[in-house]
């Protein structure tokens, strides 16, 4: 992924967690209209950033699992390859890939 989108995306994520401080203080809450712009925006970048963390995730996760299919204990091997939840398999195959 190019280093401008991963900013990119790493910006949103800061903005909802500022907008989420915002949300918190009771100004916000006094004034309806920054309220509810706030609120909007807020729901605006959650399926954005929930995806985007969501990938740094699994990111880390491939990470882990290359590092045990190179270790040379082959229980551990093992590990990397037993499917240990819904997403392993495919995330397997993309380290299988790389």
């Amino acid at each position: 992924m190019k280093t401008s989108l991963l900013q990119k995306l790493e910006q949103m994520v800061e903005r909802r967690e500022e907008v989420a401080r915002e949300l918190s203080d009771p100004a916000a809450a006094g004034d309806s209209d920054r309220f509810r712009r706030l609120s909007q925006e807020y729901a605006q970048l959650g399926p954005l950033v929930e995806a985007f963390t969501g990938f740094q995730s699994t990111q880390q996760e491939i990470a882990g699992l290359k590092e045990m299919r190179g270790d040379g204990d082959r229980e551990l091997r093992e590990m990397a390859e037993a499917p240990q939840n819904p997403k392993t398999p495919k995330t397997l195959g993309l380290v299988s890939a790389m």
